[in-house]
């Protein structure tokens, strides 16, 4: 048994032998019957430990009927978020950046015009805090406010990322004191995406890209910050089965009314949280590269508790949700869906790893079906494979 995610350095992954037919078989059905069960347009599933993959695909990727591939761009929503959390590790790594770092100082730091914080508390928030939502922004309604803020802010749609940060410390509120307590916070995470860009001075995406991706074998075609309207040619297409409409933030149909999912979501204004387009295979490619990327002592900092989680066995780590497994070891996964697409991974401390990635999007009580999926039906499936070996 992998003790820790320290272990899995060595790829030690405890799974010998590989799955039989049967098994394969299984585990596909158990997949297939989740996307039917959810009226699902299309998605895939990889299942492995390093050495031993199960793959499935399910459905369609566009219109044509095409079918979905392993290899399909896909939006990820809130899944960005780790992959924004090893970039600000990596920097921390190479002494460029502290966990504790106050992030107005960083941000700050060289500015002709500092960014004047609406709370005082504010200028206590550091970079830790917000990768383990400890940051104290309670609430993210103002990014979907965009055309509001763009009328009274005098700024371009969809607003730039770098003024949406400016205007989350010059005009929100926190619910709590930083590093009092627990809040999701997509604001969090599109602040550590300026600090990205601030410490290492290149544009966020760009960076992501040459730290985290290429040293994982990920291609610019498997991974790519999306667009409201303009998706590329081996991208999916998205269906979301409520219909829900919104008004255009894009120059192309300014205001007019589209189906959320093409326009009135802006992947690319809220890059850092929710802009990531990522095929299943290269969610896999990411998380074999984990061990590589972090070093030992940084991965034992990923799995750490906050404060406040003292005593339980899930809690917010650094980027990851973390479940201390009552076996020795630690499992680490993200979830994330928003209209017109759900994904989850998963890298468990017996060294398994998990992406489960589509196309569609159901009702508001329905959120996170992927990540669900994972945790409720393939991981107990996963574990009685592994007594009856």
């Amino acid at each position: 048994m992998i003790t820790s995610i320290v272990l899995a350095t060595l790829l030690s992954f405890t799974s010998s032998a590989g799955f039989s037919p049967a098994e394969t078989a299984s585990l596909e059905q158990s997949f297939h019957q989740h996307m039917r069960s959810k009226r699902a347009y299309g998605g895939a599933m990889i299942v492995t430990d390093g050495r031993n993959t199960v793959s499935t695909t399910y459905g369609v990727r566009d219109e044509k009927g095409s079918p979905y591939l392993v290899t399909t761009p896909n939006r990820i929503g809130s899944v960005s978020k780790p992959v924004t959390a090893v970039g600000v590790l990596l920097l921390v790594q190479e002494g460029k950046l502290s966990l504790d770092s106050y992030v107005l100082d960083v941000l700050n730091k060289d500015r002709e015009k500092p960014i004047v914080p609406k709370l005082e508390s504010m200028r206590s928030i550091t970079v830790r805090q917000l990768l383990q939502h400890h940051g104290g922004f309670g609430s993210d309604a103002f990014l979907s406010d965009q055309f509001n803020i763009s009328k009274n802010y005098k700024l371009p749609l969809p607003i730039p990322s770098a003024n949406l940060v400016e205007i989350a410390f010059r005009a929100q509120t926190l619910t709590s004191q930083p590093g009092s307590s627990f809040a999701y916070s997509n604001t969090g995470y599109l602040i550590l995406g300026r600090v990205i860009e601030k410490v290492s001075g290149k544009p966020y995406e760009e960076y992501i890209r040459t730290a985290v991706l290429a040293p994982a074998g990920i291609s610019k075609e498997e991974a790519f910050i999306g667009h409201g309207t303009k998706l590329r040619e081996n991208e999916t297409r998205y269906w979301d089965l409520m219909g829900r409409t919104g008004l255009s933030l894009y120059a192309e149909d300014h205001k007019a009314r589209v189906p959320f999912q093409y326009g009135a979501y802006a992947p690319d204004s809220t890059d850092s949280p929710g802009g990531w387009v990522m095929s299943a295979q290269a969610l896999i490619k990411f998380q074999l590269a984990l061990p590589k990327l972090l070093k030992p002592e940084m991965q034992r900092q990923v799995t750490a508790p906050p404060p406040t989680a003292r005593g339980h066995t899930s809690y917010t780590g650094l980027g990851f949700t973390v479940i201390a497994e009552s076996l020795g070891g630690y499992t680490i996964q993200h979830g994330g869906d928003i209209e017109g697409c759900n994904a989850a991974i998963m890298y468990r401390a017996n060294g398994q790893i998990i992406a489960v990635v589509s196309n569609t999007g159901g009702p508001p009580n329905d959120n996170g079906w992927s990540f669900n999926y994972i945790n409720n039906t393939l991981c107990p499936l996963l574990n009685q494979m592994g007594q009856q070996r």
